[in-house]
C-alpha cells in the first residue's frame, strides 16, 4: 500500500500542469457548491423560519376549522382550548404552546369604520415576545405595556391606513356567529415583523381577540414551537400517536355524539408546517434544488478529472506495462489510479472549501438587500435582506463531493488501465 502511495504521488507530480487543471477543476466545483448551499440553506431559513414563527412549527385545529382555513371560521373554534393545551403539554413537556386567533378585520384611524383590510392577530404576550421578537422590533412607540386595550401595527399596515402612535384604531371584525364586532384600540407601538408578512398585521392581545370574536374560554388554533422547523415533524408525529391525545380526542369526540354536532368541530388535525400547502410544495422544491445543484457540480468536475486521467492512462501505457509484467495485479494499478484521484481530490477540495466560504462567510453577515418593493408583493414572508447560511455540516458535505468526485472521475480510467495487457503495452513507444 505504501509502495502504491508513493507511486501515485510521483504520478500527480510528474506532470505538475496537468495535475493543477485537474485540481483547479475539483477546487471550483467545491467553492461553488459551498457558496450554492450556504445561500439556498440561508434562503430556505428564512422563508421556513418566518413561516413557522407565525403559522406554527406545529398547528392543532379542528378538523372543520382545516377544511375552512381559508375562510379563517372562527365558529369551528377550540372552546375551551385549555384542557388542549394541557395535554399537548403533557404529552411535549418541553414544547412550548400558544393559543391563538386569527381573522381578518378593516382598520382606520378614528371614529369612521374604514375600508382598509388587514389581518388581526390575537395571543398572549409571550408569543409575541418570544416567537415573533416584536419587542426587538419597535420602530415607533413601545411595546406592549399590559394594558387591554392596545395594539401593534405592522410597518406596512401602519403606512397603509396612515396610523401614529397614540391614535384610536378602530378595528371592525365579526364574532364567531357572524355579527359585526367594533373594537377601539390605542396604537401602542409600530412594529417591523422582521418580513413582509408580518409587517401587515395587527397585533393585539390574547383577551381582545376573545372578545371580538365572542369566546368564552376559546382559540381557533393551537400552536406548538418543540426545538426548530426541522424537528417539526417528529413533534406532530409524535402527538399524534401519543396515547394521551388519542384518549383526550376520543373523550371530545364522544361528547360531540352526545350532543348530536359534527365530530369534525371535535377531531383535531395536528399538522407540521411542512405538511401545509404552500410551504409542504416549497419546501420539497428547495430540497430537489439542492439535489440538483449538488448533482450538476460533481458531474461536471468528475468530467474533468476523467478526462485528466484518461490522458494520464494514455500516456503511461507502456509504464503500466512493465509494471503489469513485474507482477502488479489489476486491483494494483486500479488502485494507482484511483489514489492519484484521490490525493488531487483531496487537495483540490480542501482549497475549494477555503475559498468558497470566504464570500458564504460575507454573505452571512452582509446579506443582499432585496428590498420592499420585492418582497411585499409575495406571499411568503420574505425579510429585505437575505443572508446566506454557512455551517459545518455544508462545509463537510462540499468537501466529501468534491472528493467524490475526483475518486469517480478516476475510476474509469483505473479499470481502463487494468485491462491493459503487458505485452502489447510494451510494444508501444510510450
Amino acid at each position: 500500500m505504501r509502495w502504491l502511495m508513493g507511486m501515485a504521488l510521483r504520478n500527480v507530480m510528474r506532470n505538475k500542469r496537468r495535475s493543477a487543471l485537474t485540481m483547479l477543476t475539483v477546487l471550483l466545483g467545491t467553492a461553488l457548491l459551498t457558496l450554492g448551499l450556504s445561500w439556498l440553506n440561508g434562503l430556505m431559513g428564512m422563508i421556513f423560519g418566518g413561516a413557522t414563527d407565525m403559522a406554527g412549527e406545529v398547528r392543532v385545529v379542528t378538523e372543520a376549522y382545516a377544511k375552512r382555513q381559508a375562510t379563517l371560521p372562527l365558529y369551528e373554534n377550540v372552546d375551551p382550548v385549555e384542557p388542549l393545551i394541557e395535554t399537548i403539554q403533557e404529552v411535549h413537556p418541553n414544547a412550548r404552546v400558544y393559543p391563538t386567533i386569527k381573522t381578518a378585520v378593516t382598520l382606520t384611524v378614528g371614529e369612521d369604520i374604514g375600508d382598509h383590510f388587514g389581518l388581526l392577530v390575537a395571543a398572549e404576550e409571550a408569543y409575541f415576545r418570544d416567537v415573533l421578537e416584536l419587542s426587538e422590533g419597535i420602530e415607533q412607540g413601545a411595546y406592549f405595556s399590559g394594558g387591554a386595550k392596545e395594539a401593534l401595527l405592522g410597518r406596512a399596515l401602519a403606512a397603509q391606513i396612515d396610523a401614529k402612535v397614540g391614535d384610536d384604531l378602530v378595528v371592525l371584525g365579526q364574532t364567531q356567529d357572524g355579527s359585526p364586532s367594533p373594537l377601539k384600540l390605542r396604537v401602542q407601538g409600530v412594529v417591523n415583523g422582521g418580513n413582509s408578512l408580518a409587517d401587515r398585521q395587527v397585533f393585539v392581545p390574547f383577551s381582545e381577540g376573545q372578545w371580538l370574536a365572542d369566546f368564552d374560554s376559546g382559540a381557533t388554533e393551537v400552536l406548538v414551537y418543540g426545538g426548530g422547523y426541522l424537528e417539526a415533524a417528529d413533534v406532530a408525529s409524535g402527538l399524534r400517536k401519543s396515547s394521551v391525545f388519542r384518549r383526550f380526542e376520543s373523550e371530545r369526540m364522544a361528547e360531540c355524539r352526545d350532543r348530536e354536532v359534527s365530530e369534525d368541530i371535535c377531531r383535531f388535525r395536528v399538522e407540521a408546517w411542512s405538511e401545509r400547502e404552500p410551504y409542504s410544495g416549497i419546501y420539497t422544491t428547495v430540497t430537489a434544488v439542492f439535489a440538483v445543484l449538488a448533482v450538476i457540480i460533481v458531474f461536471v468536475t468528475a468530467l474533468g478529472v476523467l478526462n485528466t486521467m484518461i490522458m494520464s492512462v494514455m500516456e503511461r501505457s507502456a509504464e503500466i506495462g512493465v509494471l503489469r509484467a513485474m507482477g502488479l495485479r489489476k486491483r494494483g494499478v486500479v488502485g494507482m489510479f484511483v489514489m492519484e484521484g484521490v490525493l488531487i481530490g483531496l487537495v483540490g477540495a480542501g482549497l475549494g472549501l477555503l475559498i468558497g466560504m470566504v464570500p458564504s462567510v460575507l454573505l452571512e453577515v452582509h446579506g443582499i438587500h432585496l428590498g420592499e418593493g420585492l418582497t411585499s408583493k409575495t406571499g411568503f414572508p420574505l425579510s429585505t435582506t437575505v443572508h446566506a447560511d454557512f455551517t459545518w455540516a455544508i462545509a463537510g458535505l462540499s468537501a466529501a463531493l468534491g472528493i467524490l468526485t475526483a475518486l469517480l472521475g478516476s475510476l474509469l480510467p483505473a479499470v481502463r488501465a487494468s485491462a491493459i495487457e503487458p505485452v502489447n503495452a510494451m510494444r508501444r513507444r510510450r
